[in-house]
């Protein structure tokens, strides 16, 4: 019988605090220091299979395989998912609320946002030469904040960007924390 493939392991006891340091790039960045697209972990001390890339995409969309209700930590479901959210959902309810936000994913709608993306983009890229250098994390956020704002209809005058951007950032950025950061994402 031929032997399975090993998946690679991360030596750390644990890695919850490390998940809720860095939620979105946790995955990518522990793949990058493996050397592989799949590793073994413990996350609240149960072992977890961590993936990226495009088969564990396709395999992630497999409803069967997978139990969404209960899998996101709360703190995670209070600011970036909301309660209630389709990341949290299973089932039927999961593909009616999926369907619901695809129903706003055209092509017309996808190709409006890419527009409008696009004009915020030059205008700020416009003034980043005379500035020398800049960091680019940095100068996305105001845009895409402008970008959603303007594609989902919201008005935002230009005194509420500065905050709204913060806001915005928080709340992805600091959806994991523990303390006043989260509290504030919140």
């Amino acid at each position: 019988m031929p032997e399975r493939p090993r998946i690679p392991r991360d030596g750390r006891p644990d890695s919850t605090l490390s998940l809720v340091r860095d939620p979105y790039r946790f995955i990518s960045r522990r793949c990058r220091e493996l050397d592989t697209d799949l590793f073994q972990t413990r996350l609240q001390l149960h072992r977890t299979i961590c993936m990226r890339g495009r088969d564990a995409a396709e395999l992630f969309y497999e409803p069967e395989r997978f139990q969404r209700k209960g899998a996101a930590p709360e703190r995670i479901k209070k600011t970036l998912f909301g309660r209630g959210g389709v990341q949290g959902l299973d089932g039927r309810a999961h593909r009616h609320r999926k369907a619901l936000f695809l129903g706003l994913m055209d092509a017309d709608r996808i190709r409006t946002l890419a527009g409008i993306t696009r004009d915020h983009w030059r205008e700020a890229a416009a003034g980043w030469p005379a500035r020398g250098r800049i960091v680019l994390y940095d100068e996305l956020q105001p845009i895409l904040c402008r970008s959603a704002c303007a594609w989902a209809g919201v008005p935002l005058p230009e005194q509420d960007v500065a905050r709204r951007t913060r806001e915005l950032t928080a709340l992805f950025d600091h959806a994991g924390d523990i303390g006043p950061l989260h509290w504030w994402a919140r």
